[in-house]
């Protein structure tokens, strides 16, 4: 299965090291925890709640990265709330009974936050991240069509954000060039 992390360049190694220090949502401080998303969009989410201020100003260190694991996750219920899922995460941990466990996420219940024990034998197996450059700024940018599609004016006359250039937008006259018009559904109108 493929695991996501949004992190800072320089916090890249899987060992749990952050949360020794501080501790995690799920984890109590002193057990070392790998946080992991079963999405990369979930590790998106994720990491924008808990930037401070404005995202444009985060910093610009971010990598996003992932890892291969061939390990199916325990499931951990999340009936009885936060805390007993701790209670069972502490218990998964002393015991090392497995390396991943899975909680579904609250950000987005259709995706985990998958949590490896880096101190389970299995742990030495996994492969370090593949990375790739993130940046918040250039990904939650102004899309250039928010003013067509927010039912604004088609002409921008003013700029709409930081990085959005005055433009006039042109309706085009019929498809682009090499491209076929699709026909409308049965019932809908052409104009």
């Amino acid at each position: 299965m493929r695991l996501w992390r949004l992190t800072r360049a320089g916090h890249t190694a899987l060992d749990g090291a952050g949360t020794v220090m501080h501790g995690g949502r799920y984890s109590p401080p002193g057990a070392p925890v790998v946080n992991f998303a079963s999405e990369a969009g979930l590790a998106v989410l994720v990491a924008l709640r808990y930037l401070p201020g404005n995202s444009a100003d985060a910093p610009d260190d971010y990598v996003l990265g992932w890892t291969e694991i061939d390990v199916i996750p325990e499931r951990v219920g999340d009936a009885d709330g936060d805390d007993a899922i701790r209670d069972w995460v502490t218990d998964w941990l002393d015991e090392r009974r497995s390396l991943l466990a899975a909680v579904r996420s609250h950000v987005l219940p259709e995706a985990d936050v998958v949590l490896m024990n880096p101190l389970h034998l299995d742990a030495a197996r996994v492969r370090p991240l593949v990375t790739r450059p993130f940046s918040f700024a250039e990904c939650l940018h102004t899309p250039p069509m928010l003013a067509r599609y927010s039912g604004e004016s088609d002409a921008l006359t003013e700029p709409a954000s930081v990085g959005v250039h005055s433009r006039t937008l042109a309706q085009p006259s019929g498809p682009p060039p090499g491209r076929a018009r699709i026909a409308p559904r049965p019932g809908e109108s052409t104009h």
